[in-house]
């Protein structure tokens, strides 16, 4: 999967329009809004997960940042980092090829 537009962490970057953060599925790039759409037929609600982390790298010290995160989640679930939006479309919707055996 690859997620164009994307923080010094890897995750994508919040804050743009849903229809500018792009994935990668299939060999075709997909909008946020696409991907919310599809999910949300396959049965998925979303909501939010609030992701807390000490960053240490700043000059004046330790900072603690926080970033939330849309998560699709079926009923019953509840937000976590496994079910960050992007990771369950990759799920969902990524076919994998792969090599059949020889015989």
């Amino acid at each position: 999967m690859d997620i164009l537009g994307k923080d010094h962490f890897g995750r994508p970057l919040y804050g743009k329009s849903p229809k500018q953060v792009l994935i990668k599925l299939n060999g075709f790039d997909y909008s946020k809004l696409e991907v919310f759409e599809a999910l949300h037929k396959k049965g998925y609600i979303f909501k939010y997960y609030t992701d807390t982390w000490k960053d240490e790298t700043f000059p004046n010290g330790i900072s603690i940042e926080t970033t939330m995160v849309e998560c699709a989640i079926k009923e019953g679930e509840e937000p976590s980092e496994a079910n960050f939006w992007y990771k369950v479309a990759e799920k969902e919707f990524q076919k994998i090829n792969v090599k059949p055996p020889l015989e």
